[in-house]
């Protein structure tokens, strides 16, 4: 057998029989040899090759070693051709529902963003339990605890169809929708001149006569009538929402600017004008196009984030304001005995009795009636509680500085819990939890009342 080629570095195989040497060269002649055709010409040339270069002594290795390591590399190779065609690469594992749905939501790929079943199958386990979760905790956090604590029960209602009007008289029941109660601050009084592209509000601050306009609503054939009424003042009924095709205007209320809201009419912007002795217009909230988001300093995440989010009409900052009567007799108790005030002074949504003083600052989640209630901030309160809501006058009692009226003096002596030192607090602001839960909608409806829930005089008030 002819020895491995210095060139490749392999063996040729063994022949069966040898071959006669090729001629070696003598001095100055050249080997010729003249081979009988191409295929006698192919197997003389590695003969000849090794024997014009024969190879080194380090390089020689013996067929009787180099035969069998040839035999275990061509078996080993066998043996992994024939493994791989008979058996396949296995194909990805199939994904479970749960994990479909997962990389379905997230816009993924289970076999080629994440690479195999290492992810999938907890990820998927994962979401499968919070989902089958979810419903339970929603539940949960709907029902009265059994350890909620019995604060106390709603005394008043009170709904301000006008923003700095009186309220409804008389009511004894209030419904929620996403703005806070159903009517609550829908109208409010702007100027009637424009300033940077939108319409400012008016508010006792500025027209304490506002005080003087009582709201009630009519209910007749036609549907349901607001009607105004003022002293020596002939009263003006319109609806309670705007026309179809009545005019959009932006308003400003507070930070919040730009506010898309609906003009009244000329006919009640003439009769306000000639109430509180100033150019002005009624616009409405309750329009398609009115949005207003709560604060988000104080609102929580959750609440914000939701599905149609609670939302604020022409309130000051939040849906509702909750006071309770032990706090105003706590104040009254501080007040010089000719400055004794009523509880319209600070013109509350819901009037909470049967508490300790203030307790309402220590309350965080509340529950009245059908709804849960975020308790987000204290309501730091301005000249408007210095008016007297019968008389329109201002600042008539004075507190012991001779400067600061009351109440506003005997507040700041021990209701100053802001980050601000001059501003006072008194009350809380409310954020109802809405939308309301999806069964007890239901069951309100196969029961055939009606889906919303509701305050009413008498609900026991639960601290959750």
């Amino acid at each position: 057998p002819a020895p491995p080629s210095p060139t490749t570095g392999s063996a040729p195989a063994a022949t069966t029989q040898a071959r006669p040497a090729a001629p070696r060269a003598t001095a100055g002649a050249a080997p010729r040899r003249e081979p009988a055709g191409a295929a006698d010409c192919f197997q003389a040339y590695p003969a000849v090759v090794a024997a014009e270069r024969p190879r080194s002594p380090q390089r020689a290795f013996p067929n009787s070693l180099a035969e069998p390591w040839r035999r275990n590399i061509r078996r080993n190779m066998s043996k992994r051709r024939s493994s791989s065609r008979a058996q396949p690469s296995p194909a990805p594992p199939s994904p479970t529902w749960a994990s479909y749905l997962f990389f379905t939501s997230a816009g993924l790929s289970h076999t080629s963003q994440l690479g195999g079943s290492d992810i999938i199958f907890p990820l998927g386990g994962l979401l499968t339990v919070c989902l089958l979760a979810l419903p339970l905790w929603f539940y949960r956090s709907r029902r009265a605890l059994p350890r909620a604590a019995v604060a106390g029960h709603v005394k008043e209602v009170n709904i301000f169809p006008v923003k700095s009007c009186r309220p409804l008289a008389g009511n004894t029941e209030a419904f929620l929708d996403r703005f806070g109660f159903e009517g609550d601050r829908r109208l409010m009084v702007v100027d009637a001149e424009v300033y940077g592209g939108q319409h400012a509000f008016l508010t006792q601050r500025q027209l304490p006569r506002m005080c003087l306009i009582s709201t009630e609503i009519r209910s007749n054939t036609g549907g349901q009538t607001l009607v105004l009424s003022a002293p020596k003042t002939e009263p003006l009924e319109l609806a309670p929402s705007p026309a179809a095709n009545a005019k959009l205007k932006y308003v400003r209320v507070w930070s919040d600017n730009r506010l898309v809201a609906a003009d009244m009419g000329d006919e009640a912007a003439a009769w306000l004008s000639g109430v509180l002795r100033h150019k002005c217009r009624l616009v409405s909230a309750s329009h398609s196009r009115w949005q207003r988001q709560v604060d988000a300093s104080y609102t929580p995440w959750f609440i914000r984030w939701r599905w149609r989010a609670p939302q604020v009409s022409f309130a000051d900052g939040y849906p509702l304001l909750l006071i309770s009567s032990a706090s105003l007799e706590e104040l009254n108790r501080k007040l010089p005995a000719n400055a004794q005030l009523p509880m319209n002074r600070f013109r509350p949504n819901i009037v909470v009795d049967g508490c300790e003083p203030f307790a309402e600052d220590s309350w965080r989640v509340v529950r009245i009636g059908d709804s849960v209630f975020r308790v987000v901030k204290g309501c730091s309160r301005c000249n408007i509680t210095t008016t007297d809501q019968a008389t329109s006058s201002q600042g008539a009692a004075l507190g012991a500085d001779g400067v600061t009226p009351e109440p506003l003096a005997t507040l700041s002596t021990f209701r100053c819990l802001g980050p601000i030192k001059s501003e006072v607090y008194f009350g809380q602001n409310l954020v109802h939890e809405w939308p309301p839960p999806l069964l007890w909608s239901l069951r309100k409806l196969l029961r055939g009342e009606r889906v919303a829930p509701s305050v009413r005089v008498g609900d026991v008030v639960q601290v959750l």
